[in-house]
């Protein structure tokens, strides 16, 4: 129903940005996902081949490209849509070189949890985004089997992490007011690694197209990770029904590329205000308030609504 925006330290409400109920709002796993292509596909000559791609070959301009699969069986396409994410192998291909995994000083920890064992607010349906020192602490409810649950991710510095280990929550929302039953010690907290993100300026090479995180890697603090995947489908789909496919695939890269830095910027400009500490923390924090929920929705406009909103 909204998105609520709280102080961490003081438990106290900054701004809420309500839902608009004429537009559509839904959350859906990623199994859900591969239900409803496979369904849609059910009755079309297209097969699902679970195997890995082992190497890729673009060609020159007499020859096809050629696919090597683990099999060991060779796929010579005329076109290619490379969907296998930042370090597969068809990023790589565009952009000449495979990208060493960086170590990153911004981490995740991310929890799913059932709202009955936490603070009965956690059973509204509304967002919900802690505001800290130095960190902060996202709630998004979701259903799964009829049981209300709590997806939480706590995003901090490494350095400003009160321990490595499981004690961290403990430490961080034992004595909240609100917040303690994040601290039960059952709550099992996946860490995963917060690594600056790219969006390439350039999706294409050969009769390669890149898409979705392979073309770019999406900051996770506007939750536009899967959202911009669905950008590209969208465009994708519309360039389709006008041109041919190869034709369809250029114009949707080079209608995203341009689209998708701009959120990219936003969602970095983003997590940059969210981990601010000291003085800087409160006057953030005094601002929003004194902003209210509408501010926050202008900031958000061109992410939920389009870059011409």
């Amino acid at each position: 129903n909204a998105i609520q925006l709280k102080s961490l330290e003081r438990s106290e409400r900054l701004a809420e940005v309500k839902h608009d109920t004429t537009t559509l709002y839904a959350g859906v796993s990623r199994q859900h996902i591969l239900n409803c292509l496979t369904a849609a596909t059910a009755n079309l000559p297209v097969t699902f081949e679970q195997t890995r791609l082992k190497a890729l070959d673009l060609g020159r301009a007499t020859t096809k490209a050629r696919l090597l699969l683990e099999t060991g069986e060779i796929i010579t396409p005329n076109l290619i849509i490379g969907a296998d994410g930042n370090n597969g192998l068809c990023r790589a291909a565009v952009t000449g070189y495979q990208p060493a995994k960086a170590s990153s000083p911004y981490l995740a920890l991310r929890a799913d949890i059932a709202a009955s064992v936490l603070a009965n607010l956690f059973s509204d349906n509304v967002c919900q985004l802690w505001l800290g020192n130095g960190s902060h602490f996202v709630c998004y409810p979701f259903q799964y089997q009829k049981e209300a649950r709590i997806n939480a991710v706590y995003c901090v510095e490494r350095r400003n992490l009160s321990s490595p280990n499981s004690d961290w929550a403990r430490q961080t929302f034992a004595s909240h007011p609100v917040l303690w039953g994040f601290a039960d010690e059952r709550i099992r907290w996946q860490e995963t690694d917060l690594p600056d993100c790219q969006s390439l300026p350039v999706w294409q090479r050969g009769c390669l197209t890149l898409i979705g995180d392979a073309a770019h890697q999406m900051p996770p603090h506007l939750a536009q990770g899967a959202g911009q995947i669905f950008e590209d489908l969208a465009c994708l789909s519309g360039c389709l029904k006008a041109s041919p496919a190869k034709e369809a695939l250029q114009e949707m890269a080079q209608t995203r590329s341009r689209a998708v830095t701009t959120t990219l910027q936003k969602a970095r400009q983003s997590g940059s205000v969210m981990r601010l500490d000291g003085l800087s923390a409160i006057l953030r924090n005094n601002f929003i308030k004194a902003a209210g929920g509408g501010f926050v929705e202008e900031w958000l406009k061109s992410v939920w609504y389009g870059p011409d909103s």
